[in-house]
Parts: C-alpha cells; structure tokens; sequence
C-alpha cells in the first residue's frame, strides 16, 4: 500500500535503527554482494566473517560486530573436510579454540551427492525462471535454526537463470531480498568479476 512521506522532528526518535551485525557490511532484512576476481580470498573472508559473526566479536579480523548470531553458508565450491581445514587453520592463527563457535556455523556443500542440490530459482514449463518451489524448505531450516547470516558462495551455482539476462537475475535477486526481509537476516552473496 501507498503511505505518504514526512516525518516531524518529534517523530525523529521513532525510526528504527538499521539492525547492523557487521557495520558497514551486514544488515538484517538486507543482501550484500561481494564482488572480486577468483581467487582473491572471497571465502577466505566470508568464513573469517562467519566465525567473527559466530563468537559475537571480530576484532581479530578488523570487522564491527554488532551482534552475535549463527550462520549458514551455502558453498559450492569446497566440501565438509576443506572447511574444517579452514576453520583448523583459522583457529590456529588467530588463537580460537573451535567449540568457541561449535553450533554457530552451519555449513551445507553442493558437492555433498547425499543432500538435494539448493537452488534459488528453477525454469518452469514455459522456460521461464521463477522461485524454485523448494525455496520454502530453507525459510523453514532458518526459521528452525535461528539463522541470522545467509552466506551462499558462489552466487552463480545455486541458481540456472542466464547471468547476461537481466531479468532473469531479476528473478534471482528479488528471491533473494525477500528471504532477507522476510527472515529477517542479513545475506552475503559471493560473486566473481568475471560475471
């Protein structure tokens, strides 16, 4: 619906705050793009982020954490025993201990043949790209969880739309803000320059 703009002076203090988990990075109701070349470290700093997001402080890592939350990334790109490399790795340079966050990070690997693949969007009978029909099983999974982060890296392999066609990302992208809004949680997708 139509609602007309104005705010008093007096009102000033009725605006909500923008619900930042990392400032200047991450919102809640809001999607962020991180947007670089291949192998410049994106998912290297996508899971500093989520261990950061996870334990409620980034200072390890030069990030604002406003808030501690759990996190699910969506990769498709490394499996279950690359992340744990990471995360060993991680733990051992900065000093954490890994069950500082055990339960915090929830991860789901496209290469894992025993899970449903996760997609955004699907092709209907007509070849148009429209919300995949399952999409409804993550809001639930989020829900369930308590998930306040959404990373998916890379963006290009949880979706079929045509990446030069603008509407079809359209599709994706509007999938995509809603989840944020309607979950309230924040989303980092992870994109290469090439793209």
């Amino acid at each position: 619906h139509i609602v007309p703009l104005g705010i008093s002076k007096s009102d000033l203090a009725t605006i909500p705050r923008r619900q930042w988990l990392v400032k200047g990075l991450l919102q809640r109701r809001q999607t962020s793009l991180l947007i670089a070349p291949g192998a410049s470290g994106k998912s290297l700093f996508t899971i500093n982020t989520a261990v950061a997001l996870a334990v409620g402080d980034g200072r390890k890592f030069g990030l604002d954490v406003r808030e501690q939350t759990r996190v699910l990334i969506i990769n498709a790109e490394d499996d279950l025993d690359e992340m744990n490399r990471r995360l060993a790795a991680l733990a051992l340079r900065h000093g954490y201990d890994n069950g500082a966050y055990r339960g915090q990070l929830l991860f789901y690997s496209r290469l894992d043949p025993s899970v449903p693949r996760f997609q955004l969007v699907e092709r209907n009978k007509n070849r148009q790209i429209i919300e995949h029909q399952k999409l409804s099983a993550l809001v639930d999974y989020l829900r369930e969880e308590m998930i306040g982060v959404v990373i998916i890296d890379p963006l290009v392999a949880c979706h079929c739309a045509n990446e030069n066609d603008n509407a079809e990302m359209n599709v994706v992208m509007s999938a995509l803000i809603s989840l944020a809004y309607r979950e309230n949680v924040a989303v980092l997708l992870v994109h290469h320059t090439k793209k």
